[in-house]
């Protein structure tokens, strides 16, 4: 009797795995014994065996599921096998988890025994026909070369699948080769064979031993509509597609709810993610718009884009952007926020009960994080609305990432062709703003330094003229300018169960104007600020966390008002 050794190796899970995230090790090894009545068939089955399982913090193998099939009695043997292994346990921050991970099983077929000439043929399973054609179909699951091999992305964004379910099935001779668009009704006949592959983190999938023909591809993700697709494979072709996936617009049928249970918890802490923005109402896809809906949250009257949070007054709460506070949160009139929302990845409101990490608010905080660029690909876009138009580009810098956009307002040019004539005003530069963001991230030391450089510029000036009047002087106009400039550094370390965090930051703001020319004024402020901290994850219920800020900074104060009863000279 042939023993077989099962050649093990963990699946394409790892692909993209955090940098705080260690992946279980195996310990041991197994052997499968090829069955011996599968050895009398004319063709014995092989191929590769793919098995789901879920590593527990024990390092046992438990939820174990097939994924990629070759022949249900190898199928069985290669769960029974993956089974027998034990694992170092997987780590995220020093502490035990439980990890997803896939095992393939590359099972070769041994030379085939003669067939006993007084015995039938070995028992089928039952529900399975005893018959010559049911054979091919089973030997062509998972078996031989890779014969398909593609990508499912999120139309629009661009963003891989994971997770998905790509099932393979023979398509009817007269189905022409595309996108399947119609429904189809009724019961359709069972297919004579069928394969299925799970997409990877990066969207990517393969199958191998595909017959020739043409195929029915259906990928099929959770918040995503049914995609199908009949392809031809022509005979000893490897197909390569990219497929692009749909997402649902709602789905009242189902409730996700996700919490983090290794990370510290206030007693209120609300998040929001970026998929959530877009279906709030209000908000115009604005993330930072989205907090004003938030319970414990009044709006500031007259448009002045402040924030309330339980009563306590705007300045008494604290709105922090990387690590450090941010000068300015929206535009004027609140029209949009200063930072870019396609840049964000998620939004913490912490209404009260915060640690001592945010400073000394008595209000509450807004806790918000940019995102890293995507390494996928470049991908950008052009995007206009009735305040401002903007430009996004993101993209792999070798082994890092940038991100970087620009938006500027055209109010200023409305607002002027828009009003008449005859109104006395004249709008020289009334009112425009832009905003800029530039985040660049790579990896340095083990670690991750990223370099966020940001800003904003609001100006607005009004000339009150008459209609005989040709020139204007100073005392007949009103202006103020509000802006800021910053530079980020961050540089995060996990050092096994230790994680190290380290930013420095400089700001720069400025508050002028001038009215008539009666008074001026002029506020700039030159602001460094230092963030170290180390924390360490001590039990499952317990983690230790300390660290250091620096805060200083230089103020100017310039105001310029006239004499009160000074006379003009005629």
């Amino acid at each position: 009797m042939l023993t077989l050794a099962a050649a093990l190796h963990a699946g394409s899970a790892r692909a993209q795995d955090p940098a705080d995230l260690v992946q279980p090790v195996l310990q041991n090894s197994v052997e499968l014994e090829y069955p011996e009545d599968l050895r009398r068939l004319p063709a014995p089955p092989s191929g590769q065996v793919v098995v789901k399982l879920v590593v527990g913090v024990d390092g046992v193998p438990k939820e174990l599921e097939v994924v990629q099939s070759v022949h249900p009695e190898l199928d069985a043997l290669a769960k029974s096998a993956v089974a027998q292994l034990r694992y170092a346990p997987g780590l995220y921050k020093g502490r035990p988890i439980e990890v997803v991970l896939k095992v393939g099983i590359d099972i070769a077929a041994p030379p085939p025994l003669p067939p006993e000439p007084a015995e039938p043929p070995p028992e089928v399973d039952a529900g399975e026909p005893a018959t010559d054609a049911g054979e091919p179909a089973q030997q062509s699951q998972g078996t031989g070369p890779i014969r398909l091999r593609g990508v499912l992305l999120e139309a629009g964004q661009r963003v891989p699948v994971s997770g998905a379910s790509v099932l393979v099935v023979p398509a009817p001779p007269d189905w022409p080769v595309g996108q399947v668009t119609k429904k189809i009704y009724g019961t359709e006949p069972e297919p004579a064979w069928t394969m299925r592959a799970e997409t990877a983190p990066d969207g990517s999938f393969e199958l191998r031993g595909v017959p020739d023909g043409k195929i029915r591809i259906i990928a099929l993700a959770q918040g995503f509509d049914r995609y199908e697709v009949v392809e031809e494979l022509a005979k000893g072709d490897l197909l390569e597609v990219k497929y692009f996936a749909r997402r649902l617009v709602s789905n009242p049928f189902r409730t996700v709810v996700k919490q983090r249970r290794d990370a510290r918890e206030e007693v209120a802490r609300r998040t929001i993610t970026p998929e959530e923005i877009y279906n709030l109402p209000g908000t115009q896809g604005d993330a930072l718009k989205s907090l004003q809906n938030f319970p414990g949250v009044a709006r500031a009257p007259f448009g002045l884009g402040l924030l309330i949070i339980r009563g306590a007054a705007p300045g008494d709460s604290k709105t922090y952007l990387g690590y450090h506070e941010i000068p300015q949160l929206f535009h004027f009139g609140a029209l949009s926020s200063t930072f870019n929302s396609d840049i964000l990845a998620q939004i913490d409101f912490i209404p009260g009960n915060f640690d001592s990490r945010f400073g000394d608010a008595i209000g509450g905080i807004i806790n918000v994080n940019p995102r890293k660029g995507r390494r996928d690909g470049y991908h950008g876009y052009v995007d206009a609305d009735v305040f401002d138009a903007g430009i996004m580009l993101e993209g792999p810098i070798k082994k890092g990432s940038f991100v970087t956009s620009f938006r500027r307002s055209y109010v200023d040019a409305i607002l002027k062709a828009a009003l008449p004539k005859d109104i006395g005003l004249g709008l020289s530069q009334a009112p425009r703003y832009y905003d800029y963001q530039f985040l660049f991230d790579y990896p340095v030391g083990g670690g991750e330094l990223s370099v966020r450089w940001f800003g904003s510029d609001d100006r607005l000036r009004v000339i009150a003229q008459g209609p005989n009047e040709t020139m204007t002087g100073s005392e007949n106009q009103a202006r103020t300018a509000i802006l800021f400039h910053r530079l980020d550094l961050v540089y995060r370390k996990q050092d096994g169960p230790w994680d190290f965090l380290i930013t420095p930051s400089i700001n720069y703001q400025s508050l002028s104007g001038a009215f008539g020319g009666l008074f001026t004024f002029n506020f700039p402020k030159y602001e460094f600020s230092w963030r170290a901290e180390a924390s360490r994850q001590l039990s499952s219920r317990s983690a230790i966390r300390i660290g250091t800020e620096l805060q200083a900074g230089r103020y100017e104060i310039g105001a310029r008002a006239e004499r009160a009863g000074r006379g003009r000279d005629r």
